[in-house]
């Protein structure tokens, strides 16, 4: 039961960023954070505003991105990075599987 529920967690993972486009950032800016250094402080901390920046750069407003975060340009290709080798898994995964079947 919990193997089947972390494989679909796998697939929301790895399917997820597929869907980034298509977020509004209009939505995303009229939220209420989440954030609580920033509503303790009213200042915002080094992750505020990451999500807003990915989702910018996702649907290529790389000048929106780079305001809503700048660490974005560090924080992203790391995620990109363990986003296709977690796909990379999947396969070598689902082909080992199939050689044994």
């Amino acid at each position: 039961m919990i193997r089947r529920i972390l494989n679909y967690a796998e697939y929301a993972i790895l399917l997820g960023p597929l869907i980034l486009p298509f977020i509004s950032l209009d939505w995303l800016e009229a939220g209420d954070t989440i954030c609580i250094y920033k509503n303790l402080t009213d200042h915002e901390c080094f992750g505020c505003g990451t999500t807003r920046s990915i989702v910018a750069i996702s649907q290529l407003e790389f000048s929106k991105a780079f305001a809503y975060n700048r660490l974005v340009v560090i924080i992203l290709p790391l995620l990109f990075f363990v986003w296709i080798k977690r796909w990379y898994e999947l396969v070598k995964k689902l082909t080992h599987n199939q050689e044994y079947t």
